[in-house]
Parts: structure tokens; sequence; C-alpha cells
């Protein structure tokens, strides 16, 4: 798992109280980050890597809640997401606690690139030399785009898990 976040100066230089300051520095920041998801993506790993605003996948990409297969709720920000995927996913996989492997990822919109492992060192190695504090985010997604593999965007199960997890009853679901 690589994370990569860019920084660029803050939208204003507006002379402020040194804890005020601070904490204006911190909401302006304008950043970009970037998730590498190659292996195990748990815990940690989804807090960091879902909220990017660029999320790669592998064929070696491994996508779970564990916790929430024993019954905890996520966190993270996983009710955040999580009830933002599209036909019901978001509600199954918090359920189930079910793992997501590769080109799902791209699929159900955990992520949102899909590049083969064999590549995704040249694309780092793009990132860490092309990126700087003024590239835009859009030549940032030129770059992973060399490297991208098109994905069908329709999960395998969607249909079925949409229909089983429709209800806004937990008592109709199980």
């Amino acid at each position: 798992f690589f994370f990569l976040m860019i920084r660029r100066p803050p939208r204003s230089t507006q002379s402020r109280s040194s804890a005020a300051s601070d904490v204006y520095k911190r909401q302006t920041l304008n950043t970009t980050k970037i998730a590498l998801m190659d292996g195990i993506v748990m815990g940690g790993g989804v807090g960091v890597s879902v909220h990017s605003e660029i999320r790669v996948a592998t064929e070696n990409s491994v996508f779970a809640m564990p916790e929430s297969r024993i019954g905890l709720f996520t966190d993270v920000g996983g009710g955040y997401f999580l009830s933002r995927l599209r036909n019901n996913i978001g509600l199954y996989l918090g359920l189930t606690g079910a793992r997501l492997r590769g080109k799902e990822l791209v699929q159900v919109g955990v992520a949102n690139y899909f590049v083969k492992k064999d590549n995704l060192q040249e694309l780092e190695n793009q990132l860490v030399s092309q990126v700087n504090d003024n590239t835009t985010q859009d030549h940032i997604v030129s770059i992973i785009s060399k490297y991208t593999e098109k994905v069908e965007q329709k999960y395998q199960r969607e249909e079925v898990i949409n229909e089983l997890f429709e209800s806004n009853s937990l008592a109709d679901i199980y």
C-alpha cells in the first residue's frame, strides 16, 4: 500500500494569530491524495485510501472491513463512503464484511482506476518524478491513465445485492 499526498500552498496567505493560523492552514490546504492499493487494504488502510481523490487498485488488492463481519460498526468513515456506493453495495459490504478483490474495487466505486501490478512501480516512479506542488489533478489523472486497464463497470452480483438489500428495515433484510 502506497499513499502519496501532493501538498499545495494555502488558498490565501492572509495573516492570522498563531493558533487560528494553524487551523486555517489545515483547513485551506489544497491537496490531492493518491492511494495505490496493492495488497491488503483493511482498517486504517481503508480510511486513508477511500477518502483519497485518486484510488488505484491492482490484481493483488484485497479490500475488507473485518470488524463488520464480527458485528462491529465500521470506523474510519466507513458509514460515510459505504452509504454512497450505488445499488445497496455499501449496505451489503457493511452488513456481511464481504471482501472485494482487484477489479471489483473499481466496479463498485471503491477504487477509480485499475493498474496491473507489473506497471505499478513505473507509475509510482512517474508520479514521484513528475508531480510537484504546482501539478494539477487533471495532469495526475493523465499520468495514471497511461497505465490503467479498462474495467467493466458493472459488478457481477450487483442486481442480486440490490434486490436482497433494498429494504429500509434490517428485519426485512435478514
